[in-house]
């Protein structure tokens, strides 16, 4: 096992956390106070036969500073993605027309 400079010990998440895959988010909804939106996976027949299922896996609910603060902080992350080729503005841009706009 290898040390940083402070001779410090790498730390992992415990064993139990649970790790959640999922393809996008379905819905966001809010309060004055409250985010709340679920994520989804789009899950293909098992034998084959049909379309495939977009199913509803978690609901996330945060205050609304601490979404905001989250938002910022994923926003960061792409941004830096962006700086080391990871990510291309042509995929944002791609995401972006995706994107299915809902009423206000």
């Amino acid at each position: 096992m290898t040390t940083d400079d402070n001779n410090q010990k790498p730390e992992y998440p415990d064993r139990t956390v649970p790790t959640i895959f999922s393809d996008g988010v379905q819905a966001i909804a809010n309060s004055p106070h409250i985010v709340k939106f679920y994520l989804a996976q789009q899950n293909p027949s098992i034998n084959a036969v049909g379309t495939s299922d977009l199913a509803t896996i978690a609901q996330i609910a945060m205050p609304l500073d601490a979404f905001v603060s989250s938002i910022v902080f994923l926003q960061q992350g792409l941004e830096r993605m962006v700086e080391t080729g990871f990510v291309s503005a042509e995929m944002i841009a791609t995401a972006k027309e995706a994107l299915v706009k809902t009423p206000t």
